[in-house]
């Protein structure tokens, strides 16, 4: 659901801030299919302890996507949403997130939270 959807990808959220802070220099993880898997679950201090599937995705077991800016300032996690398809296609070094005119995709950057 949309609800479920918007609170895990401020959990994410939150643990990208986190593992950020704590990297010398700050940095976010780079940009990956499994971003809990690989790295927000074996982040310290832990702020995700299992993995979270977007429940959206039809196929089991498939983590919200996760994008990161070429210039690695900026990042966009997003549910695919209700229509079944990523209408998002990343984030540019501006924060713009890339997306389709038409676009149903849960969504989060480090400057906006899903309403």
């Amino acid at each position: 659901s949309r609800r479920v959807a918007r609170r895990e990808i401020l959990v994410i959220k939150n643990a990208l801030v986190s593992y950020r802070d704590n990297q010398n220099p700050k940095r976010y993880p780079p940009a990956t299919e499994r971003i809990c898997e690989e790295h927000l679950i074996a982040a310290k201090p832990q702020v995700v302890n299992k993995i979270l599937f977007d429940p959206f995705v039809k196929k089991k077991n498939a983590e919200y996507n996760y994008s990161l800016s070429p210039n690695n300032e900026h990042y966009c996690v997003w549910s695919i949403g209700s229509n079944g398809r990523s209408d998002i296609e990343g984030i540019d070094d501006e924060g713009n997130v890339i997306k389709k005119q038409k676009c149903d995709d849960v969504y989060v950057t480090p400057t906006f939270d899903p309403v």
